[in-house]
């Protein structure tokens, strides 16, 4: 039996749902509309699957919505706390696992709408001649995953689903930079992680023998803002969701014009732009709303630990167990579903 390890990389750059910990933002950039725009909204955004994010920004929507976004590019969740506090953003993206973490810090802020459903997007990919045709042959195997990230969560859940225990198995902590190299080198037998990683791991000539979603996991990405901006500005909280909503219909009625902006977003090849929107999915504000919906921001959902904020507090659990958190959160405090609620009709 194979003691249980993680041989940890300390350099660690992280996308999407997965993220924990991370670097300082690395790039500004501000788009400024001559025509009249009545509110200046500051949005930190990360490198992942938010395709609503890519389209509303590249078709700017946010500008037909009266709004002046400025964007500020980071490569990880917690960064984002400090620019929260400093001002320096007024709304981010983040995966679960971060948004857990800043309510877990009583950072002032709130969700206040579901950009993506990823545990479609969020796999096991094994390396075609490992010998792994389902989850149960990873017994024995080499498998990275990233510690702290819903990717670990998800894979510690799958491991009691098939009666595992992670000292059957080497588990490796590599840095999602490294990931691609060491499975194309052999290194390792399969990664669990998020996309667009997934589907490159794909492009590599890895198959998937598992998703987050066909073992009960659900994964999204939120947007967070800060209390102070949304109290202060509701029309531009409102203008904000209308300009994401309206890139939901460009998504579902052009599918190849999305790809197109995905993959100039995250310099992806065709087939994984493809991949990534066909395994993803993007709520609309009605859906968000419905209060059996899996991440529902609907109160009556939320006051009986259902929807998103169910999925939270499980997340939350997790997190406290591997020590990334000191304290559960109070989820329901940081859920705001009034602006959903607005937008509705």
């Amino acid at each position: 039996m194979k003691k249980y390890r993680f041989i940890s990389i300390w350099i660690i750059l992280l996308l999407g749902f997965g993220s924990l910990v991370g670097c300082t933002s690395n790039e500004t950039v501000s788009s400024k509309e001559e025509n009249n725009q009545n509110h200046t909204v500051k949005i930190g955004w990360q490198p992942s699957v938010e395709v609503p994010f890519y389209v509303a920004q590249k078709e700017k929507l946010f500008e037909k919505n009266s709004l002046q976004p400025e964007y500020t590019k980071f490569t990880a969740g917690p960064p984002m706390f400090a620019a929260f506090n400093s001002g320096s953003i007024d709304v981010a993206y983040m995966g679960n696992p971060p948004a857990v973490i800043a309510m877990a810090e009583n950072l002032p802020v709130s969700i206040i709408g579901v950009e993506v459903e990823s545990s479609g997007g969020e796999a096991l990919v094994v390396n075609a001649n490992s010998g792994i045709n389902k989850l149960e042959d990873i017994k024995g195997k080499r498998i990275s995953v990233l510690r702290g990230s819903s990717a670990e969560y998800a894979m510690m859940h799958g491991l009691k689903q098939v009666g595992l225990k992670p000292d059957e198995l080497t588990i490796l902590d590599l840095d999602i930079t490294t990931i691609i190299p060491a499975f194309m080198k052999g290194d390792v037998d399969g990664v669990w992680v998020w996309d667009p990683w997934a589907s490159k791991l794909v492009t590599a000539g890895g198959k998937v023998v598992v998703r987050d979603k066909e073992i009960g996991i659900g994964a999204c990405g939120v947007w967070m803002a800060h209390n102070d901006w949304i109290e202060k500005n509701p029309e531009a909280v409102q203008a904000f969701l209308k300009g994401l909503s309206d890139a939901n219909e460009i998504i579902h009625n052009d599918k190849e014009k999305s790809v197109k902006i995905l993959q100039e977003a995250l310099a992806l090849e065709k087939q994984e732009a493809e991949s990534v929107i066909t395994n993803s999915a993007f709520p609309t504000l009605q859906k968000m709303w419905e209060t059996d919906y899996q991440f529902s921001m609907n109160p009556q959902a939320i006051n009986q630990n259902e929807g998103l904020a169910k999925v939270l507090n499980k997340l939350a659990e997790f997190l406290k167990e591997r020590d990334k958190i000191s304290q559960l959160p109070n989820v329901n405090q940081h859920i705001n579903g009034s602006f959903v609620e607005k937008l509705q009709n």
